[in-house]
């Protein structure tokens, strides 16, 4: 029996991007992210009859990251590696490939850790953090390739962070792309559960507060401002729940009946 091995390598910063070890099993590979470097392990066979695999899997990567964008707002840059075709009897080929893969760029925020009285975390930002962001990340790195819909709106976050200057003209594509799927604000706030105070208050930052950063700068000549630490943490924090909330809809709808 043929036990030939393939490993895939990228590398990427920051190295904490996601703050502790991801492990994603897939059917016919596995997937290991931790410390900058990645690693995808399979059998070569199966590496062997599929043809582009590399790109799919450098693609599934970029989505996951881009998934983490919401909720991380910090740069990453993923670099394709090498490729490492291990032998039964050890020997290894190696292939290298080294070329960028994407980058963005950098928001972030401190951490804070609540107790109670007895010592006990009662509240954990980065441990929620961590959380949150896998689970956005593995559900954006599942539809992104089938939903136009999802990677539409990753477009629109990767642009949001990379040109931060004009943020809330990408963030409010985040729902004029959920209106269009849902064919209508309306409905799309009653099949995703958003509060119409949400949606008021993202379209008055996106259109109506004279800001840098804003959709409809040329009515505002003269008396544009930037916007805020709060403005701007209140609208990712808006389109980030608007976003979580289609996936769990997409989820919920592929679920076993």
């Amino acid at each position: 029996m043929d036990e030939t091995k393939i490993e895939c390598e990228w590398s990427y910063t920051p190295r904490d991007y996601f703050e502790e070890k991801i492990v994603l099993n897939r059917d016919n590979y596995i997937v290991e992210i931790m410390d900058g470097h990645i690693v995808a392990r399979m059998n070569a066979n199966f590496f062997d009859s599929v043809p582009g695999l590399r790109n799919s899997l450098t693609q599934e990567l970029n989505d996951y990251f881009r998934g983490a964008l919401p909720i991380r707002r910090r740069p990453f840059e993923i670099l394709v590696g090498s490729i490492h075709r291990i032998w039964p009897d050890g020997r290894r080929d190696t292939t290298l490939e080294v070329q960028s893969a994407n980058m963005t760029m950098l928001v972030e925020s401190p951490d804070l850790i609540l107790r109670d009285a007895a010592g006990k975390v009662i509240h954990d930002s980065r441990r929620n953090r961590i959380e949150a962001t896998k689970a956005v990340a593995e559900l954006s790195s599942r539809y992104a390739p089938t939903y136009p819909t999802v990677r539409r709106i990753l477009d629109s976050f990767d642009a949001a962070v990379r040109y931060p200057g004009s943020v809330f003209v990408y963030l409010y594509e985040v729902w004029e792309a959920l209106q269009t799927v849902f064919r209508g604000e309306k409905k799309a706030r009653k099949m995703l559960e958003i509060s119409r105070k949400k949606c008021r208050r993202l379209k008055r930052l996106a259109n109506r507060e004279p800001l840098n950063q804003g959709r409809h700068r040329g009515k505002f000549a003269g008396k544009l401002r930037d916007a805020t630490t709060n403005e701007l943490d209140e609208s990712w924090e808006i389109t980030c729940d608007m976003y979580e909330k289609y996936l769990r809809y997409l989820n919920k709808r592929d679920e076993p009946k």
